[in-house]
């Protein structure tokens, strides 16, 4: 395809129809959240492959060099007016929660006090950040994503898709509710519910995605929207995520002039992982990672807990290594290779032996690695 032609398509894709009035008409570029909630600079975006004899993700990233995260979903005229009527009240919310957005609060639960704010407006806000990143057919032709030793029960689970006419006349209501500033009140069968995310620059929008888990056999239909400091989780049956977090939903309730103080607690939450509702920390996440890969190799674990299987795994990988002449123990496996050296215990993922035994032969020679 030649230059002009990839102009002319690009232009051709910024026409649609509106997410919120539904008009066909040419849509302008809006920012998911608002640019001024930190939405304003160039990003890291991952994405993913499979890596089909493994049938492991791998994510890879690129850097876009934007300003910030942004939609083309909108028309000029809905864009303006619910920025006007909604952008402020919401910055000056995200701006009481910054202080908290802290690594010191991963995983607790912190009690927040903010003044003046109008709830209604930011939930408002919220849901059209909703309507931009989403539509009411957006699951079709969803792909079931699952680590390949999870039990397959899981995936069952996900097989009753939510009804489409039912999400049609919940995406009516929606965009009933931000058309008009003094609609309130959100559909019966939906909840709003937010956490402050600690990782710095963490954003998504995931469109209609379903999660399940072993200790829920009923699957959370709903989405992810948002970025640092906050996420919003909106669920389309009523059924919660399953880890506990702050419901807004009584906001929508709320009159447009209301302007009040609010405290609550909202939990912070780690979103280091890529997938949408994971907030293991970065310890967690790559020791799950480890064990699966030993998985991988044969290994079958026996404990129970996150600490004493990462424990096993260790065990059976060293078990298959060798030491170096110069003290490196190495051992090359599918998907990375384990080093150990004194008393750091390093995994490379995706690199060859030799390359690592290289790496670290230098390191010890420069003394990096005592």
């Amino acid at each position: 395809m030649n230059t002009a032609r990839q102009r002319s398509f690009a232009k051709l894709k910024r026409w649609g129809r509106c997410r919120i009035c539904e008009r066909f008409t040419k849509l302008t570029k809006e920012h998911v959240p608002p640019k001024s909630a930190f939405n304003d600079r160039a990003y890291l975006e991952y994405y993913s492959t499979e890596t089909r004899e493994a049938n492991i993700r791998q994510w890879q990233a690129r850097e876009v060099n934007a300003t910030g995260l942004f939609v083309f979903s909108l028309c000029e005229r809905c864009n303006n007016k619910s920025g006007r009527q909604y952008g402020g009240s919401y910055l000056d919310f995200v701006k009481g929660l910054v202080p908290i957005a802290t690594l010191e609060n991963a995983n607790k639960d912190v009690e927040v006090s903010i003044e003046g704010i109008f709830p209604l407006r930011v939930v408002k806000q919220a849901i059209s950040m909703v309507l931009s990143t989403s539509h009411a057919g957006a699951f079709r032709g969803y792909e079931y994503v699952a680590s390949p030793f999870t039990n397959r029960n899981i995936g069952k689970n996900l097989r009753a898709l939510p009804d489409v006419k039912d999400l049609q006349n919940v995406y009516a209501e929606l965009r009933r509710f931000v058309r008009s500033r003094d609609a309130t009140g959100l559909p019966p069968s939906v909840k709003l519910y937010a956490y402050t995310t600690v990782s710095s620059g963490s954003g998504l929008w995931t469109g209609i995605m379903g999660n399940s888990t072993k200790r829920k056999r009923q699957p959370f239909w709903g989405l992810v929207v948002g970025l640092w400091p906050l996420h919003w989780v909106f669920a389309f049956s009523g059924i919660p995520p399953s880890t506990p977090l702050l419901d807004l939903t009584d906001w929508a309730n709320e009159q447009y002039a209301t302007r009040r103080n609010v405290t609550f607690k909202i939990p912070c939450r780690w979103t280091f992982a890529k997938y949408p509702l994971d907030f293991r920390s970065p310890d967690e996440f790559r020791r799950d990672g480890f064990i699966n890969r030993m998985r991988y190799e044969g290994f079958v674990p026996e404990a129970r807990g996150r600490q004493k299987r990462f424990a096993e795994a260790l065990a059976f990988a060293r078990s298959r290594g060798k030491v170096t002449t110069k003290g490196l123990f190495l051992r090359q496996f599918t998907h990375g290779t384990l080093a150990e050296y004194k008393q750091h215990t390093l995994w490379f993922e995706g690199k060859k032996m030799r390359h690592v035994q290289e790496f670290l032969e230098e390191q010890i020679a420069g003394k990096n690695l005592a």
